[in-house]
């Protein structure tokens, strides 16, 4: 390192400038060619994307952390060509790009050297990429595919095309196209196309499903019963809707079922009808002409003076000719023309039929049980028929025809019978007194209420009273005890100043003395005790209880008996 360092410094200063530059551009050089190899490794994801397939893909690549590169025109992705075949197998699979078709934005640059051939693919190509645009923004389709064929025009009748399309729908996840937007969707691809008609517009979906059937030109309805099924199915469904809407309030819902059918003309044609009146003329035309022709005969002076301008005056000369009138009148008796056009699915017949259900009843219960169906009355019956024909519009004229019946339904005849009730329990009494004890009762004690009310009562003034009389002796009590406390105390005190000048005179031993004075402590607390001891209180309070509520019993007996209940119940 040091020798490195002392050739360095031996080198002059151009020599170490000239060094300094070789190296900056070795390092140069290596960059650029590092950056070159980089871009380079980019290839083309995709190409020709729609604005709004770009962004999506963009953000795609963003969230997965891919290094990518936006081309100039704003259309195609770049990415690493080491990830190239993975990450368009990646993006295929999610639905991108969405459409790879491009719009009318491919005539924004002019190329003069197309052909005509070239012109017209290009217009193809962005009519069907605005198409499969307009048609993925329905909220059910989540990609859609247009194939267009346009007309071939040729001098012969017979080499001539009509225009076509094909359209594959990819629906979205549990959507389903319903007709009225199939319908639109044939009608948008015809009204944007030209000479494009809707009969050669064919739809499936991304199972195989033909969407729209393509019709003939000129076809009539007969060629396709399953358009007419749907007709005659939609017609009795409409019927069924207003039977249901006039019986479920009336009988209830699953009280009745009713049907419908119709038979309908899927035939369709034209009738003329003329007729003449001969007893009604009238003029058509009328002409009259009239002739008349004559030959003069010669009068006058013959020679010179008649042939001058102003000849003499000649007099009138005998004529001779002929004269004709012709009249001409055409009648023509009067005539009516009837054209008559009978529509395709006119209404033959009608054919309606209710069956209802029928009331159940049980006589008895249990196992016994035996069930009972009422009808309902004819007269109900003949309320619901005439109801029903006013509903939908019955023709009897026409052959109509509607049935009401009524039979049981299953779920009335598998209804359980009703178990049988438990027999009531009587209720007890009150109180059960001894017969023998009433006839020595008073008149108002014989009833149970009212002797158990008095019972009651008596019970709870006893309680009373002796609540009060053991609150007196308890105070009592401890008044007395506290006297006698006192005087143990005194005692006691003289007692233990005997026992200290014992003390001091006797030889005994401590122990012994203590015990002998414990001893000598309970007995006076005993007989203190004994002296201060009350003699034993009777008193005749059940007596006065009971003969109390007697008396009261015999002046009031009902207001003893309210009292006593309203004390039971309330707690």
């Amino acid at each position: 390192m040091n020798q490195i360092r002392e050739r360095f410094d031996s080198l002059s200063l151009r020599q170490k400038i000239t060094i300094g530059v070789a190296f900056l551009a070795v390092i140069a050089g290596l960059y650029g060619f590092t950056t070159y190899q980089r871009e380079k490794d980019f290839k083309p994801l995709f190409t020709q994307l729609a604005p709004e397939d770009a962004g999506q893909l963009t953000n795609r690549l963003r969230e997965k952390n891919v290094e990518y590169k936006i081309g100039e025109d704003g259309a195609s992705v770049y990415v690493r060509s080491a990830r190239l075949s993975e990450l368009r197998l990646e993006l295929a699979a999610q639905g991108l790009p969405r459409s790879g078709r491009i719009g009318f934005e491919i005539f924004d640059k002019t190329n003069f050297a197309l052909t005509e051939f070239a012109e017209q693919v290009n217009y193809q190509r962005a009519l069907e990429g605005e198409l499969e645009r307009t048609v993925s923004s329905l909220r059910e389709v989540d990609h859609a595919r247009v194939h267009l064929t346009f007309a071939k025009q040729s001098i012969f009748q017979d080499n001539r095309q009509p225009a076509k399309a094909s359209v594959v729908l990819k629906l979205k996840t549990g959507a389903r196209l319903p007709q009225a937007s199939v319908q639109s969707v044939v009608f948008l691809l015809s009204s944007a196309v030209e000479g494009l008609q809707p009969e050669h517009v064919s739809l499936i979906d991304q199972n195989g499903i033909l969407l729209s059937r393509p019709r003939k030109a000129g076809a009539a309805e007969e060629d396709y019963p399953d358009i007419l099924l749907e007709y005659r199915q939609k017609l009795e469904k409409d019927l069924l809707a207003k039977l249901n809407a006039t019986l479920t309030p009336l009988l209830g819902e699953e009280k009745y079922r009713a049907g419908v059918t119709i038979d309908c003309d899927m035939t369709s044609g034209e009738a003329s009808e003329e007729s003449y009146d001969p007893e009604k003329a009238v003029v058509t035309s009328e002409q009259k002409s009239e002739d008349e022709s004559g030959i003069p005969l010669a009068s006058g002076v013959p020679g010179t003076a008649s042939n001058l301008p102003r000849p003499t005056s000649r007099p009138a000369s005998a004529q001779t000719g002929t004269k004709r009138k012709t009249e001409s009148t055409n009648y023509q008796a009067s005539r009516s023309i009837r054209r008559t056009r009978t529509p395709q699915g006119a209404i033959k017949r009608v054919s309606l039929s209710v069956l209802l259900d029928q009331d159940l009843r049980w006589e008895g219960v249990g196992s016994t049980a035996k069930r009972v169906l009422d009808p309902p009355s004819p007269e109900k019956i003949k309320a619901i028929r005439e109801v029903v024909s006013a509903a939908v519009g019955l023709v009897p004229e026409r052959g109509d025809l509607v049935i009401v019946e009524s039979l049981p339904f299953d779920a009335t005849l598998k209804v359980a019978a009703p178990l049988a009730p438990l027999p009531p329990v009587p209720p007890k009494p009150m109180l059960e007194i001894p017969v023998p004890i009433l006839p020595f009762l008073p008149a108002p004690l014989k009833d149970p209420n009212v002797l158990l009310a008095v019972l009651v009562a008596s019970v709870v003034l006893l309680l009373v009273l002796g609540m009060a009389v053991f609150w007196f002796l308890r105070k009592r009590k401890k008044k007395v005890t506290a006297t006698g406390s006192a005087a143990i105390r005194s005692r006691a005190a003289s007692t233990a100043e005997l026992e200290n000048e014992d003390v001091s005179s006797d030889d005994r031993s401590f122990e012994e003395r203590l015990i002998e004075q414990q001893d000598l402590q309970k007995r006076l607390e005993q007989k203190e005790l004994e002296k201060l001891k009350m003699p034993h209180v009777t008193t005749q309070k059940g007596k006065i209880l009971q003969q109390h509520i007697t008396e009261e019993a015999k002046k009031d007996p009902m207001m003893i008996a309210l009292i006593l209940r309203s004390w039971l119940h309330g707690g």
